[in-house]
């Protein structure tokens, strides 16, 4: 995942949708900063951009994650004790666990069933400025539940499965196959890379991991980025988006998965996923219509509606699982018009929707502009709210047709 840092100047008005007097917000940043001075030249105002978050509600922590796109960026990983920070723009905490190895640049955390925060780590930074020495692309896990947080798994991906050349590895997600029986000791990691279109699958029990390539993880043609009259670019990026759906009786799941430039959706069961050299057999389920491209999906198993960040469109939208994909079933559940790029989204363990966005487009190349406005927004709402009024609300289906609900 690799972005182009713009923040422009910029206030519009707000966009009042059905559902927003549900969403809080709960931060805002125009520039990050951090609760530990940092020596001279080690951080640069601007440069530090939270790409993506977790939430622990153990511990009422967020997680966040500033990958070193730039030079300047202290902490690739952070916190928040929100329970001691209600003010609006928060510093940054470093990271309190206590990884084996420095971490040099990742995205994504995400936090399992078995209360472990995973991140991927690339191993290197996208500039050159900093003192690293460069690491193999790396699974990490630390225990939340353990004084500390210590890192208790980690997992270098080979030279040899990830071919030659720098890697672009996009979200990913963590597949606990069946934490109430056998614990934690049978989980599976899936990521996938925009560049190189292919899914990595790790194994945890085995120690091993194996990939993936199919058709359905390329891009169709190009992504268009643009604010108002003031900024336009295209970018052109493969598989992205992973999220996981509900479990069968034998602990499988279907992943659905996304491309970053296509409007379409796929999922594939994680069966297939779990055994190493099997066929890849991915179902086509539909597409979200014109301009709904997103990098980020995220599946409530309550409501059973998927949720999408979209990058162009100022919203974040939903489609429910039980009806027909296509444009006239994705509806909106929260649009701004200060919202540039849906940067991530999820939901923590107790059922809350967390949407965040931050001006950061995948594109390659271009200048930093700070803003004045807070163009970083992290909010948060319960899915039902998010999802009342709108066409992805929960419906009784009879063969593709609705039905009313009976009292």
């Amino acid at each position: 995942m690799k972005f182009l840092v713009i923040l422009i100047g910029i206030f519009q008005f707000w966009v009042v949708q059905a559902a927003d007097k549900d969403v809080k917000t709960v931060y805002l940043w125009n520039n990050v900063t951090y609760t530990e001075p940092e020596p001279a030249g080690n951080f640069v105002l601007g440069n530090n951009i939270p790409i993506s978050m977790a939430y622990y509600p153990t511990d009422d922590k967020l997680f966040l994650t500033l990958p070193r796109l730039f030079l300047g960026v202290p902490h690739t990983l952070a916190e928040i004790e929100v329970k001691k920070h209600r003010e609006q723009s928060p510093k940054l905490s470093p990271f309190s666990g206590r990884p084996t190895k420095p971490l040099i640049m990742v995205y994504q955390p995400i936090i399992d069933e078995c209360n472990r925060l995973w991140v991927l780590d690339e191993g290197e930074a996208d500039s050159t400025d900093y003192n690293y020495t460069k690491q193999p692309p790396s699974f990490v896990a630390f225990d939340l539940k353990q004084a500390g947080y210590p890192e208790i798994i980690r997992h270098e991906l080979s030279k040899d499965l990830l071919e030659n050349g720098k890697n672009f590895f996009s979200e990913f997600a963590i597949d606990v196959v069946n934490p109430n029986h056998d614990g934690c000791s049978e989980t599976f990691v899936y990521v996938g890379d925009y560049v190189k279109n292919c899914l990595y699958v790790y194994d945890y029990k085995q120690n091993t991991s194996w990939k993936f390539k199919h058709d359905s993880f390329k891009p169709e043609g190009k992504t268009t980025i643009s604010y108002g009259s003031l900024y336009k670019e295209s970018y052109q990026a493969g598989l992205f988006g992973l999220t996981l759906g509900d479990r069968d009786a034998k602990g499988n799941r279907p992943l659905f998965y996304i491309t970053a430039s296509s409007t379409k959706l796929w999922k594939v069961d994680t069966k297939i996923l779990k055994k190493k050299n099997s066929v890849f057999e991915p179902i086509y389920i539909g597409d979200r219509g014109k301009n709904t491209e997103a990098i980020v999906l995220a599946y409530d198993p309550k409501t059973k509606v998927l949720f999408f960040g979209e990058s162009n469109s100022r919203r974040f939208s939903c489609w429910n699982t039980g009806t027909q994909l296509s444009e006239e079933t994705v509806d909106t559940v929260y649009k701004n018009e200060t919202i540039f790029f849906g940067t991530d989204i999820e939901i923590d363990s107790q059922g809350t929707l967390w949407l965040m966005s931050n001006a950061l487009p995948p594109v390659i190349g271009g200048p930093l502009v700070v803003s004045d406005t807070p163009l970083i927004r992290l909010m948060k709402v319960d899915p039902k709210a998010a999802i009342k009024s709108t066409k992805c609300e929960k419906r009784r289906y009879s063969t593709g047709l609705r039905v009313k609900n009976r009292k």
